[in-house]
């Protein structure tokens, strides 16, 4: 049992750990009633961070895919954060080998899991740029024994909500993430 919560502890980390802009005209957190936004919206969010969670933990898991997904500051604080060792190889070893580790405990262990998407808990825009908070869960079964975990995901679109790129919440990187395009403002209304 004691490994079941630790691959769930762990797979929440990585599930999180996925990463897009803005000026600083007023902001404001969005209901569904006062947004103006295409309808489709949401549908977009929620079916790209599927896509998003498939690349990254399905069978035919695609780090090369999973990359695509990421909000694209993450890169930019990466190489500031890696220098000369900053490379391609080193970001997809950054979000791939967790996973591979993660996949093999759960084999051993035969925990089978799944992640979903969840509700959208915050909204907020800056003009055509979108950022929302979204609940992730991880589903896993051991035996007899259903364990259920949740976590949130900031969802980042720069263009009304057509393309979403997302980044994970964490207390030591992703307000500075967000601080390279997006005022203070609005990153208090998303964390």
């Amino acid at each position: 049992m004691k490994n079941v919560i630790y691959l769930a502890a762990l797979l929440l980390f990585i599930t999180s750990c996925q990463q897009n802009g803005s000026t600083n005209p007023e902001i404001g957190q969005l209901s569904h009633a006062s947004a103006k936004i295409p309808s489709n919206v949401e549908k977009n969010l929620k079916t790209q961070l599927g896509e998003y969670n498939h690349a990254l933990h399905g069978e035919d898991s695609n780090p090369e895919k999973v990359l695509e997904f990421i909000y694209s500051d993450t890169f930019t604080y990466l190489k500031n954060q890696h220098g000369n060792n900053y490379s391609k190889e080193m970001v997809i070893s950054l979000f791939n080998e967790p996973v591979k580790r993660l996949k093999a405990m759960a084999r051993e262990n035969n925990v089978t899991y799944s992640t979903r998407v969840g509700e959208i808990v915050h909204k907020v825009n800056e003009g055509n740029k979108l950022i929302y908070t979204v609940e992730i869960f991880l589903d896993m079964e051991y035996g007899m024994e259903k364990h259920t975990t949740g976590d949130k995901i900031l969802g980042i679109s720069l263009d009304n909500g057509k393309i979403w790129k997302f980044l994970e919440i964490n207390p030591n990187s992703t307000a500075q993430i967000l601080g390279m395009k997006f005022s203070d403002n609005t990153i208090k209304k998303v964390l």
